[in-house]
């Protein structure tokens, strides 16, 4: 197949400007956040189980947070929310934060969180520029968070 100069150059272009644009709000190894999580206070009711979630959570992001929402979705790739937790005013760079939340689940979402699968927790904020981000949160079990 042929390529014309054109089309060559376009690609280096749009090569050469992936390479030098702006990482702004994103971890060197696109790992943001991370933590440990666990769950207790479990009871099965009528319309799913209802969990306690505790997760103890590290800023990795290069930058310090303000107004940022932990935001928990189901395991299955949905544009659903199961629900937040509190706001954080400040998630300062490298610092931690340690959130509880009463959550309603479904009986099959509590089933692969116990089946080696992990709650799908993803950070919400806006960096300095006013840009929305929605960070993925790489999570490990703990039996107790204190």
């Amino acid at each position: 197949m042929r390529y014309s100069y054109a089309s060559k150059l376009l690609a280096l272009w749009l090569g050469v400007a992936f390479l030098v644009l702006p990482t702004s709000g994103v971890a060197k190894d696109g790992h943001d956040f991370s933590g440990i999580y666990s769950v207790s206070q479990v009871n099965e009711q009528q319309d799913g189980m209802v969990v306690s979630l505790s997760l103890q959570l590290f800023n990795h992001s290069d930058s310090d947070i303000q107004k940022a929402v932990v935001v928990l979705r189901p395991t299955v790739p949905s544009p659903n929310v199961i629900g937040n937790f509190r706001t954080v005013k400040l998630w300062r760079n490298g610092g931690e934060v340690r959130l509880t939340q009463e959550f309603t689940i479904s009986r099959l979402e509590y089933d692969r969180w116990q089946q080696n699968g992990q709650p799908q927790l993803f950070v919400s904020y806006r960096d300095a520029s006013g840009q929305q981000w929605e960070r993925f949160v790489q999570v490990a079990p703990r039996s107790a968070i204190k």
